[in-house]
């Protein structure tokens, strides 16, 4: 069988209902073979018919369409190719698409008709070209449209992301209104590596709709469709946070922390076994410098039994995934939450991804720069877990050694081709470093906050 375009035999089956299609066909098929291909479907099952087009060109789907059974219902899309592994999908029946860069630009039949005389007129100069477009015709035998399709209305759109093509990638998408107003975000693990991210993210909106659902949004559906898991999720209002933190990001901090505060030993935390476990699988494929700074640092903190503040995190804590309203701060993207982080864990994310992929600020700046953070609008947090700068160091010392263990493995597995990865892992040895000569020295760097205790 063919594959279709843009993956969309992953996704299109579980938006649209039905099945995934028995066979794809397109122009150098024929009308016989589709008209065969139609005739042996089953009830319920499903043909794709694919062909490449453009505005200006004659229709290639109709001659295939002519061929199959008259009890076919058949659905029309049009696919155009999106920036960043994005791309779009619309009914061809009741609305039509113009791409301007990365809006959604929806438009009435008449409104289409304007777009097309348009962008005729350009063809000449190669833009049609570009422009160039999916027809994709879903042929499904004995059943209506409407008896299959229980997502996705009739007029709406349907925009997707295709995230960084790794083992963990997955499918975004998001459904839009004819007005382009979105109505729900859908998750969908394209390859197996993403299967787990899609379930874990499931399990932390519900977990999160107990604590406080006020900051994330509310799950609306989900399933598995032949192993592959997906949900749909409330799109949250607002814009994208700032990249400084303030008040908004300390309250939705100090909000979340407060659903299940706690405390247990340094050497006793999961998130220090686990790294533990990662830097032996590490040391096997070699030692060097980069492993020297962290089973330092390990070490130091195995041997830590004092008591350190606890609280769910959100995990990947940044601008991005944030959205601020007028009724507060709301994040999306939960994947990687965690039920028992040591306090201070997203707090010290924000500061280090923004640092670090933002503002390109190295390791030892970061880690000074802490201080006035924590001094002033982290306050509150520090309060709430009765931490003084010893527990800080702690605390900053898991997060550091729980991020980098985690990503070097992914990293050696499979090399991401970006100059980001680079700088990310520097800027964390760093503060690794610095943190293993102030827990070495029990000194705290950070004037403000409490110092070790001298008779401990």
């Amino acid at each position: 069988m063919k594959p279709l375009p843009y993956d969309l035999d992953v996704w299109v089956p579980l938006l649209r209902g039905g099945a995934s299609p028995v066979a794809v066909l397109d122009a150098d098929d024929g009308a016989d073979a589709v008209g065969r291909a139609g005739a042996a479907l089953g009830p319920g099952e499903r043909l794709a018919l694919v062909g490449e087009s453009a505005v200006g060109r004659a229709d290639g789907l109709a001659p295939l369409e002519a061929a199959l059974p008259r009890d076919a219902c058949i659905e029309r899309f049009v696919a155009f190719p999106g920036t960043g592994g994005g791309y779009v999908l619309v009914p061809t029946a009741s609305a039509a698409t113009v791409r301007g860069g990365l809006p959604l630009l929806p438009s009435g039949r008449a409104r289409w008709r304007v777009a097309r005389i348009g962008l005729e007129a350009l063809a000449p100069l190669g833009v049609v070209r570009r422009l160039g477009l999916t027809e994709l015709a879903l042929v499904t035998r004995g059943a209506s449209r409407a008896q299959a399709d229980a997502l996705v209305a009739d007029a709406e759109h349907i925009a997707l992301a295709a995230g960084v093509p790794d083992a963990r990638q997955k499918l975004v998408a998001r459904v839009l209104t004819e007005s382009g107003a979105p109505r729900a975000i859908y998750k969908i693990g394209l390859r197996a590596g993403s299967h787990g991210a899609v379930r874990d993210e499931r399990r932390a909106l519900d977990r999160i709709a107990e604590l406080a659902p006020e900051l994330a949004p509310r799950l609306l559906d989900r399933g598995e469709r032949d192993g592959v898991p997906w949900f749909a999720a409330e799109v949250l209002d607002g814009q994208r946070s700032t990249d400084v933190v303030t008040e908004l990001h300390i309250e939705f901090l100090r909000r979340l922390a407060q659903c299940s505060l706690g405390a247990q030993p340094v050497a006793g935390h999961p998130l220090l076994g686990r790294a533990g476990e990662a830097l032996t699988r590490l040391a096997a494929q070699g030692d060097d410098e980069w492993l020297q700074d962290f089973a330092g640092l390990h070490a130091l903190l195995t041997a830590d039994q004092s008591p350190l503040a606890t609280a769910p995190a959100h995990g990947d804590f940044t601008p991005w995934n944030l959205a601020v309203a007028r009724d507060g701060m709301r994040a999306f993207d939960w994947e990687a939450q965690l039920e028992a982080a040591p306090l201070l864990f997203d707090l010290f994310h924000f500061h280090i991804q923004t640092g670090v992929l933002v503002h390109r600020r190295d390791g030892a700046d970061l880690f000074a720069s802490l201080g006035e953070l924590l001094e002033g609008a982290a306050r509150p947090l520090l309060e709430l877990g009765r931490m003084d700068g010893p527990a800080v160091l702690r605390a900053l010392g898991l997060y550091i050694l729980h991020s980098a263990t985690r990503d070097e493995e992914l990293h050696r597995a499979r090399p991401a081709p970006f100059v980001q990865v680079g700088w990310q892992r520097r800027a964390r040895r760093e503060i690794a470093r610095r943190a293993v000569g102030c827990l070495r020295d029990r000194r705290v760097p950070w004037a403000g906050l409490p110092a070790f205790d001298a008779a401990a």
